[in-house]
């Protein structure tokens, strides 16, 4: 199903004013809303607000929000093109090599070898990609404590595993 996004430019002040009173107004449909500043220095905001299938009655109660704000503001309305982004974000997104260790997603098993540690992560639409510095720094740290002997335990083993809990 198609998305459309109506938007409208306002001074940060309306545009703040305008943000708060569509929350409020659509905060139990969960529609999206934004405030994009587009020109700090000229004062120009833009808020946008994302809705699906017929938007003629989002769009004429956002008109009566802009009524009742005493701010009768041009409201445009943009189709959206359907777009699966996690795919999208896929195509680009590489697998991540930290020494022998190779984090990817199912769509790169193929570029294993013989001899990786291979970790399989399937990105998500927030996280999981495996692409921010700490996870590479963190895979090389274990390799090179794996390297350098035989790693004890991070836990101490329980001395009563009989023992039930309470």
């Amino acid at each position: 199903m198609a998305q459309t996004r109506l938007h409208l430019i306002a001074s940060k002040l309306e545009a703040d004013r305008i943000f708060a009173a569509l929350d409020q107004a659509f905060e139990d449909d969960g529609l999206p809303i934004a405030v994009l500043e587009v020109d700090e220095e000229k004062d120009i905001h833009e808020v946008s607000l994302y809705a699906d299938g017929d938007v003629d009655p989002v769009e004429a109660r956002v008109r009566d929000i802009l009524a009742g704000l005493g701010l009768p503001k041009p409201v445009e309305c943009e189709i959206l093109p359907n777009v699966d982004w996690v795919s999208r974000s896929l195509e680009g997104l590489k697998p991540v090599r930290a020494g022998r260790f190779l984090v990817h997603g199912s769509h790169d098993r193929a570029k294993r070898h013989p001899g990786d540690l291979a970790i399989e992560i399937e990105a998500g639409l927030a996280f999981g990609t495996g692409h921010h510095g700490t996870t590479a720094g963190c895979l090389e740290m274990l390799e090179q404590v794996v390297r350098e002997g035989r790693p004890k335990p991070p836990l101490p083993k329980k001395k009563n595993a009989s023992r039930k809990a309470p």
